[in-house]
């Protein structure tokens, strides 16, 4: 008999006094700034900083604290559809339909590096030490799909891996691996060193949308159109292990898990036009999911479109959401706000 993969959700767990210093929002707050749908959005490692993005040409960086744009970074000419922010918060990668990832400087918002990809660019990540950034593109315009591997501090074409499938969200393992899902419902793992496949398993029956790691690195989160979410780890061979399951009633396109691992946050939902045929409903919410027993806890109603972003911040006490209707919203995560969260407007003219 196999053994099940260790996951231990925290229970009743400490807060650290790194936690408790960190800046946190003073209320609940609704940013409007994008004119088109979210595409992606992140808090930074200190949590005193929010990157977004849409279906528009500008990710913009907000105060945690106060809700307000502080910043913009102008230099694509095509909707952005994926971001990251190193561990350090000196440089945020983009990825775009322009088909280039763009490097930039977080404080100045200037472009340090331009990596041309081709085609669009749907996936970016940094690997663990900020020297490589991964990136995911489309196979389209006679183009096969590929993962490119960039050196962040020359701009090199470290590696060029020409995939079987198509990925649609790509990021590192703890062993600095590459992991990448893809639109047949599989996790697939490419060998840091020689670059070759290494390890494929089918988790989902249908498209994976997102792939996000926990805090700790040690394990990842789906979300996916056959309207689950699963928690896997990679064992010591590079197998991959799914330790824990959620079902919502309509497609997930983001789950991130809780720093602590006793939640998981999911969004996602079906647009009306669409219910008829994909059999989900017109679900807009963000679910929060016990790690412990699977169940469903609750839920955050604050949008009137399909949530296409979540994140948590590092502290584990707000959550940041983002979706077609081109809203994002800081919630803090309290009892008096679970179902139905009070929101302060925050209406910035936008560029």
């Amino acid at each position: 008999m196999v053994e099940e993969p260790s996951y231990k959700p925290a229970s009743g767990a400490q807060i650290t006094k790194e936690q408790r210093e960190m800046v946190e929002p003073e209320e609940n707050w609704r940013l409007r700034y994008h004119q088109r749908p979210i595409t992606d959005l992140k808090f930074n490692a200190d949590g005193d900083l929010l990157f977004t993005s849409c279906k528009g040409e500008t990710p913009v960086v907000w105060r945690v604290s106060a809700g307000e744009k502080i910043g913009a970074y102008k230099g694509h000419t095509g909707a952005v559809f994926s971001l990251d922010i190193d561990k350090d918060s000196r440089r945020l990668i983009t990825g775009s339909a322009d088909q280039k990832g763009i490097l930039w400087d977080v404080e100045t918002g200037k472009i340090v590096i331009a990596y041309d990809n081709l085609v669009t660019t749907k996936s970016v990540a940094f690997s663990r030490d900020g020297r490589s950034v991964v990136m995911g593109t489309d196979a389209i315009m006679n183009h096969p799909p590929r993962i490119w591997i960039y050196d962040t501090r020359t701009g090199d074409l470290v590696k060029k891996h020409t995939t079987e499938t198509v990925p649609t969200s790509v990021n590192f393992t703890l062993e600095e691996d590459v992991i990448y899902a893809d639109t047949t419902g599989s996790v697939n793992i490419v060998e840091g060193r020689t670059f070759s496949l290494s390890h494929t398993k089918k988790i989902h029956q249908s498209k994976i949308v997102s792939l996000t790691p926990s805090f700790c690195h040690t394990y990842f989160v789906t979300g996916s159109n056959d309207f689950k979410s699963k928690v896997f780890s990679e064992g010591p061979n590079r197998e991959i292990s799914v330790i824990r399951e959620f079902l919502s009633d309509s497609p997930i396109n983001t789950a991130r898990v809780s720093p602590d691992n006793s939640m998981v946050a999911c969004g996602g939902g079906t647009d009306a036009r669409d219910v008829t045929t994909t059999g989900g409903k017109g679900n807009f919410n963000i679910e929060m999911f016990d790690c412990a027993t699977s169940r469903l806890v609750g839920y955050y109603s604050m949008h009137f479109g399909t949530v296409n972003a979540v994140d948590i911040h590092p502290s584990g006490r707000t959550l940041a959401s983002g979706a077609e209707d081109g809203i994002v919203n800081l919630i803090n995560l309290d009892d008096s706000s679970f179902l139905n969260a009070p929101f302060t407007s925050m209406d910035i003219a936008s560029e």
